[in-house]
This record gives structure tokens, sequence and C-alpha cells, in this order.
């Protein structure tokens, strides 16, 4: 704690001589000057003290005790706010086992009850109705009964995968009912196709005499060309489906053609590259079937 601070007097004596602006002042505002005179009072006097006192932080700030409290508050009007929601709730909920169900089963009682009677009046018109027909009318009744059922039956049947008997024999989609023995596929292993296991004697087919203008360059603003070209496919029918459609695979084997420059076809590399572009086109015009290889039997270039 501080030590309080005393004031020490100031005496008259060491202040300096203010005898004449005393003077003139009272002359001037002697209230001023009276006000003055009571101050210097107050001033000389010696039992007047100022005590000041330094604040612990320690008594501010909560102690563990009153951190205690507050939580033990808290967790009180929390477990009271709960009962008195589980109360609330359980209340309800004895309200509603009380009443509702009760009156549910009355509704219900009251709804099957009208529901027997509507259906006993119902059966009871329909009886009477058909008494009142005639032999064949009450024949095409039956008659018409028995069409629905029969065909409601068709259709649940061909849901589940019975079916009558069909006129023709169905595609035949798979070997295993009649195969000696199943093995399964793996997509990972290298296959070979069924067509290059069986293969065929191969096939030749002449296309007709293509006379073309090859892309131009600047070393070469106007080349030329003449060939005769042999196309070997895999089967009797690729080849039947080149005679048929010559017009059509012509015209795309010379379009390869003029899209190769001069430069490319002096080369080997180059006529290399233009028989698998030759290759690639046809095989995407074909429907069937695949060319298995490009053969020339005459080249002519025109720089």
């Amino acid at each position: 704690m501080a030590e309080p601070i005393v004031n020490k007097p100031i005496l008259r004596e060491n202040l300096p001589d203010t005898s004449e602006l005393d003077q003139a002042l009272e002359q001037i505002d002697p209230d001023f000057a009276k006000n003055l005179q009571s101050i210097e009072s107050v001033a000389a006097a010696t039992d007047v003290n100022i005590e000041t006192a330094q604040i612990d932080v320690d008594d501010v700030e909560p102690t563990e005790e009153k951190k205690k409290r507050s939580f033990k508050n808290w967790l009180n009007q929390k477990k009271l706010a709960f009962k008195a929601r589980f109360i609330r709730n359980k209340t309800r909920f004895l309200l509603f086992a009380k009443t509702v169900p009760k009156e549910l089963a009355v509704a219900a009682f009251l709804s099957s009850q009208k529901g027997f009677k509507n259906g006993l009046d119902f059966t009871k018109w329909v009886i009477k109705t058909y008494s009142a027909y005639s032999r064949i009318q009450k024949i095409a009744i039956f008659g018409v009964a028995g069409m629905i059922v029969t065909t409601t039956w068709i259709v649940i049947a061909n849901i589940k995968g019975r079916w009558i008997p069909p006129l023709n024999d169905p595609l035949l989609t798979s070997f295993e009912s009649r195969a000696d023995s199943v093995v399964e596929f793996d997509p990972k292993q290298k296959m070979v196709s069924f067509a290059r296991v069986f293969p065929q004697d191969p096939e030749i087919f002449l296309f007709d005499k293509i006379i073309v203008n090859l892309r131009r360059t600047a070393a070469h603003p106007n080349p030329m060309g003449g060939f005769e070209i042999y196309a070997q496919v895999d089967s009797h029918e690729t080849a039947i489906e080149l005679q048929t459609r010559q017009v059509e695979i012509h015209d795309i084997a010379q379009r390869v053609f003029e899209g190769i420059a001069y430069e490319e076809l002096v080369s080997d590399l180059g006529k290399n590259r233009l028989k698998g572009l030759m290759k690639s086109e046809i095989d995407k015009a074909l429907t069937q079937g695949w060319v298995v290889d490009i053969h020339f039997k005459s080249f002519i270039l025109k720089p």
C-alpha cells in the first residue's frame, strides 16, 4: 500500500511582495480580491492531507472460487431448462396418446362400417342387375371376364420372362448351352479376332486408273500423277462391296492422292504413308471386312 502524501505548507514570507497588486485588484474587483484571500488561507493550512491508495489487481479479477460458483450456477440453469422442456414434452405426449388414438380408432370403425354397408349395397345391386339380364348377356359377361383374366395372365407371364411359343426360332446369341467347356474372358489378355483365326483366301480388287492433281508446293506449282492400284481385302464379300460401291471408293482414293505433295511420293517413305492413308480411308467407308494391303500396278508422276 502507498504512503499518504502530505502537502507542505507554503509560507507567506517566501512569496514575493504583491501589496501593490492586491490594492489594484481591490479597487478594480473587490469580490475577486476576497476570493484570492480565501484561497491563500486554504493554501497556508497545514492540516489538509491527500491520501492515495494502490488497488490490487487480484481484488478485481474473479478468484477460482468465484469461477467455480459461476460455472455451477450456469450448470444449474441448464439443468432446470432441460427439466422444464422434458416435462413439457412429456405432458404433450401423454395428452396425444390419450386423445388422438381413440379418435382415430373411432373414425376408422365408423368409416369401415360405412364402407361395408356401401359394399353390401353395391353387391346387392350387381346381383339384381345381373339377374335381370338375358342368358346371352350373361354368357357375354363371362366371356369378357375370361378374356380380361387371360390377357392379364399373358402380360404377367411376359414380364416374368415366360412367353407363348414363338413362331420363329430365336436368334442364337450364345454357344454356352452347346459348348463342351466354358472359359471366362479376360479383357486384359491379348485376343485375336475370329476372322483372323480362320482367314479366307485373299481377294484382289483393281481400281480404275486414277489421274489427279497433287498438292501444290512452291517448288512444284502444278504437279500431276497417274496411278493404278490393287486393293487386297480380307474376304470375297468385301471385294463384292468394293465392286458394288466402286464409284464411291474410287472418289475416296482420288481425294487421298490430292492431299499428297510431289516431294512425298518420290520417296519410299512417302509411298508407304500413302498406302497407310489409303487403307485407313477405305476401311472407314466399308460396312464389313477391311483392306489388308495396297499395291501399285503403275505409278507415274509429273513435277
